[in-house]
């Protein structure tokens, strides 16, 4: 009875669960597609627009990346980080799409 945890709960647990690994997973696309198709320089420009030392810590980035996909999935937008280039464009059209299907 210690460990009982109600059904209801459970599948919360899950859906919530569910919800920050694709988060995660999508956070973490966008920084590897935005460093794979700029050049140093323009991510360093993107970072230093973005209020970031050109050397943060990964965490910050992480955050950065984060805030982003949250901005999108949740639809608010974003008007302070966009897509630059043909290839996070791409990337933008799917992380909406996977955002309609989560959600």
């Amino acid at each position: 009875r210690l460990l009982y945890i109600s059904p209801i709960f459970a599948r919360l647990l899950r859906v919530f669960f569910t919800i920050v690994s694709v988060m995660h997973c999508t956070a973490c696309l966008f920084w590897m597609i935005k460093v794979e198709s700029s050049d140093r320089e323009t991510v360093r420009e993107f970072l230093v627009g973005q209020g970031l030392e050109p050397d943060a810590s990964m965490t910050a980035k992480y955050i950065l990346s984060v805030y982003f996909v949250q901005a999108v999935f949740s639809t608010v937008g974003f008007g302070d980080i966009s897509a630059s280039n043909t290839n996070e464009q791409v990337l933008c059209i799917g992380i909406m799409l996977l955002g309609v299907i989560v959600f």
